[in-house]
């Protein structure tokens, strides 16, 4: 079976050892070719000495999600025997994802300023990877009757299946963009993201091995990520995986049937969303800002905390909101 621990650890490792040493080479690579981040000018001095720091970083989630899946698929008989439709539909949404980002990346460096894609433009094809996402849910849905969210092993919200394949696409443009606003800080969103995976991974090990499978994967690619994403960072992720983080978690839970464990899973993620939501509402009917710079880790950078202060807080943030969503998920 695929959820059993040898198989699990071997997605992982696989993962974590190729990013490991596939990192400097990157980070080479990128200095060579003068891909380095443009600081927004509004942000504290501290950010200034990053000015430079090689992006694009989530290229490095692609190597060891890639190598991860391979190895398993070529060593484990049980990966090809269950079929890899989940795993293929992962993927897809992973990599559309990744190269909107790719695309935002490349074209700040190009430009010389964090000015990539226009807003609507990656909006837009976030639109078409998401509906598309959401259509397949539907289209394999059963042709009658409502769909159910499971809630803890006993309980079920049941809902119209347009209702739901609608809230499908909404969810995974919001998360998408949650954990591309919540990259701002060293080891912020990889950090985050590592806690949101493992939960997914673990949750889905149950039913949908397949689905825990890509998650091992990609937590083994976040980790070996963090060894260079780390206060001072050496290289970011950037767009190229900041946008792929979100929407992934939400395919896994979609697929894995545990859309309310993710959602406590990924509060610090939407935290950090729905501050600049409220930021530029409130900015725009009154005049006034709630916080004194959005998304939320930049307040408390105004308030003078340090990065690394920050950092370590809303780690310990995702942690509890991964154990409330354990608490949901009874089986835990």
């Amino acid at each position: 079976m695929i959820k059993d621990i040898p198989i699990a650890s071997l997605a992982f490792f696989a993962s974590f050892l190729s990013v490991l040493l596939a990192g400097p080479k990157v980070i080479a690579f990128m200095h060579r070719l003068k891909y380095g981040q443009t600081i927004n000018s509004y942000l504290e001095e501290s950010h200034k000495a990053k000015q430079g720091t090689p992006t694009m970083g989530g290229i490095l989630f692609l190597i060891g999600v890639a190598v991860s899946l391979i190895v398993s698929i070529v060593c484990v008989p049980a990966v090809r025997a269950t079929g890899m439709l989940d795993i293929l539909v992962l993927a897809l949404v992973f990599v559309l994802h990744m190269a909107i980002g790719f695309t935002d990346d490349y074209l700040s460096i190009k430009r010389g300023k964090n000015l990539g894609l226009k807003a609507r433009e990656k909006l837009v094809a976030q639109i078409v990877i998401a509906f598309s996402f959401a259509f397949y849910i539907f289209a394999n849905s059963p042709a009658d009757g409502p769909r159910e969210m499971m809630i803890g092993p006993d309980h079920v919200l049941r809902m119209p299946q347009m209702l739901y394949a609608f809230l499908v696409g909404i969810l995974m443009i919001s998360m998408s963009n949650f954990t591309n606003l919540t990259d701002g800080l060293d080891g912020l969103a990889s950090g985050l993201g590592l806690l949101v995976v493992t939960g997914l991974a673990a949750y889905a090990s149950y039913m949908h091995p397949e689905v825990a499978l890509f998650g091992w994967a990609l937590a083994g690619s976040l980790v070996g990520f963090l060894v260079y994403n780390g206060n001072p960072a050496k290289i970011f992720m950037g767009d190229t995986g900041s946008l792929a983080l979100g929407s992934t978690f939400t395919a896994m839970a979609i697929l894995a049937r545990s859309e309310l464990v993710f959602l406590a899973f990924s509060l610090v993620f939407i935290a950090e969303g729905l501050s600049v939501v409220l930021q530029v509402a409130s900015f725009k009917t009154t005049g006034k800002r709630i916080f004194l710079m959005s998304p939320l880790h930049h307040h408390f950078e105004k308030l003078g905390w340090t990065e690394s202060r920050i950092v370590l807080r809303f780690w310990i943030a995702g942690i509890i909101s991964l154990w409330l969503g354990m608490l949901l998920e009874q089986r835990f």
